[in-house]
């Protein structure tokens, strides 16, 4: 029996699009960090001006 092989649909010679796509990835992951760290620091600054505590209070009655 004849085994056939299969021929490779994309083959990228030159590299170009992994380098593309590793660069579209740090791209992202930067903006991402970026993000999550203006967000961080907001939620910080709204509960030292909103007087909110980050520690539980317990309320006496």
């Amino acid at each position: 029996m004849l085994r056939k092989e299969r021929a490779q649909v994309f083959v990228d010679v030159t590299g170009r699009r992994k380098r593309m796509m590793t660069v579209a990835g740090a791209v992202v992951a930067t903006f991402s960090i970026v993000y999550i760290a203006v967000i961080g620091a907001s939620v910080v600054e709204a509960s030292d001006t909103a007087g909110l505590s980050t520690r539980a209070t317990m309320i006496k009655r």
